[in-house]
């Protein structure tokens, strides 16, 4: 019965952290980043440095800090990162820009053929 409560436990933290990170990238993005576009690869860096930089330094999260507010930020930053590589455009667009996307011709353009320029190279020589 202990095994059962352990993973529920596991399973609870990581849906809690998980739903924590979405409301706050939701919040973050209509109010902040709706303003201010980072780099993406300050996000990139950033997201580096809080996954790879307490792991050479030999720090050990124990409690609120090692389970849920560091990887709420990778989440958070995980997720802006895709939305600035633009996988989350698609879904924010709406049924009127998804339909007129579809209904857009990918023409190619080729260029005009001039006989005519053939004929008068051959007579200039």
């Amino acid at each position: 019965m202990d095994i059962v409560w352990t993973i529920l436990k596991v399973l609870g933290g990581g849906i809690l952290v998980a739903l924590v990170a979405f409301i706050a990238y939701s919040l973050l993005k209509e109010f902040m980043f709706k303003y201010v576009k980072p780099n993406k690869w300050i996000l990139v860096a950033l997201l580096l440095v809080f996954i790879i930089a307490p792991i050479p330094m030999g720090v050990k999260f124990k409690g609120f800090t090692g389970k849920f507010l560091l990887p709420t930020i990778d989440a958070i930053l995980i997720l802006f990162l895709a939305d600035s590589f633009g996988l989350f455009a698609k879904v924010n667009m709406s049924e009127k820009e998804k339909k007129q996307l579809e209904k857009e011709k990918h023409d190619v353009i080729k260029p005009k053929a001039k006989p005519n320029r053939v004929k008068n190279m051959n007579k200039k020589n």
